[in-house]
């Protein structure tokens, strides 16, 4: 999958991106249309669940597109990162599906309470009513911080592939100011994708080589480098350390046939 971001070009990724979601949305207008009128002739409640139908694939494109971008710059890049770079690669593979996890249970209570609150208004039973507006309030206090979680894992992914990008463009390890307006544009991918993916392009390419370290540049050791072997200690026997109350020691554990 990486590849096939890192192949992309930046209209690509933009038309795919919101022109689907632009085609869905459509889609979804001419349909309200027709569930509106057929509420009319009936005289019956729109079924709002029918709209996931329509919502779902846009939410699937968005996500698709933005966190498989993030992910073959995240993830796909590692290995062009400079000497001495040090990014927590597994913890960015961890924080980039909590997002999606939290996507996917959120449509998951809101088609719930979309069809809890069909069934209400089929039934009109006031005390299914109270019991719906008690299951909201209670998701939303369970949601909540999971969104504020999810939330700030979004913008971890937004700061770890602007400063892996920007590290590799360097050659060194970029600093905040060096890597503030990468962030910006990962969040706003709409701008990002046509600034962003002509570098992505341009190191993934063949003819591409590495930047030359900056003079006076010294990166972090390599975490990965071998270390010192590991000195074993020497062997003492048990009694060798044994000491009687006059501090004389034993050499052997033979020794304590005399005390007895």
């Amino acid at each position: 999958m990486n590849s096939i971001f890192h192949r992309a070009k930046h209209w690509q990724l933009f038309t795919f991106m919101f022109g689907g979601v632009i085609i869905f949305q459509l889609l979804m207008m001419i349909y309200m249309s027709d569930i509106m009128r057929e509420s009319i002739l009936t005289n019956r409640p729109p079924s709002m669940s029918r709209f996931f139908w329509f919502l779902i694939p846009m939410i699937l494109i968005v996500m698709f597109i933005t966190y498989g971008w993030q992910w073959s710059i995240g993830s796909g890049l590692k290995d062009k990162l400079p000497h001495g770079v040090r990014m927590n690669f597994k913890l960015f593979r961890a924080f980039t599906i909590v997002p999606i996890i939290y996507v996917v249970v959120y449509l998951s209570f809101i088609f719930m309470m979309f069809s809890r609150m069909e069934n209400v208004s089929n039934t009109s039973n006031p005390a299914d009513a109270i019991q719906l507006i008690f299951s909201m309030f209670f998701g939303m206090v369970i949601m909540f911080p999971f969104a504020l979680f999810a939330m700030f894992c979004m913008y971890y992914g937004f700061y770890f592939c602007a400063k892996t990008l920007k590290s590799i463009e360097l050659g060194r390890e970029a600093e905040l100011n060096d890597y503030i307006g990468y962030f910006f544009l990962f969040w706003f991918n709409f701008v990002g994708f046509w600034i962003i993916q002509p570098s992505v392009n341009r190191i993934t390419s063949e003819g591409w080589t590495p930047p030359p370290t900056p003079p006076g540049y010294e990166p972090i050791a390599d975490p990965d480098s071998t270390f010192d072997p590991v000195q074993e200690k020497e062997y003492i026997p048990p009694g060798a350390k044994l000491k009687t109350k006059n501090h004389e020691a034993f050499e052997h554990d033979d020794d304590f046939e005399g005390l007895f």
